[in-house]
């Protein structure tokens, strides 16, 4: 089965709210049309804030969160949900480096910018269990 063929699977079994908090607005549009490509609806932000508060309306099942932002950064982004009275949505946390990250969450899988479709998607399944090598 195809990684698409995966996330697929997932968002017709494991709900489907999604939340990208990015700093790079160019990048949010393009995260959106990839993700409802595979039935998730799916919020953009370039406010992290904004992205908790949405969180406490209607509870995300999928965060995909920059780790280094200016307005707030992904870390106090976990954070706030984390501490939110809705169960915490599956993490991935993306990041322009390797290098070790102390996350107050735990973390379902990471994205390395830059990435291609292929790796959006496999981080996707990652993060809800799926073995996608």
């Amino acid at each position: 089965m195809s990684v698409i063929d995966e996330v697929i699977k997932i968002t017709s079994t494991n709900g489907h709210r999604c939340v990208v908090v990015d700093d790079e607005v160019e990048l949010l549009g393009l995260f959106r049309r990839m993700l409802e490509k595979v039935g998730f609806e799916v919020y953009v932000t370039d406010d992290g804030a904004q992205a908790v508060k949405e969180h406490v309306c209607a509870p995300f099942d999928l965060a995909i969160i920059d780790w280094k932002m200016p307005k707030m950064h992904g870390y106090d982004v976990m954070v706030a949900m984390d501490e939110a009275p809705q169960e915490l949505p599956k993490m991935v946390v993306m990041t322009g480096n390797s290098d070790s990250l102390s996350v107050p969450v735990p973390v379902d899988a990471f994205l390395f910018k830059p990435f291609t479709s292929e790796e959006l998607f496999a981080a996707v399944a990652r993060a809800f269990g799926k073995d996608v090598g």
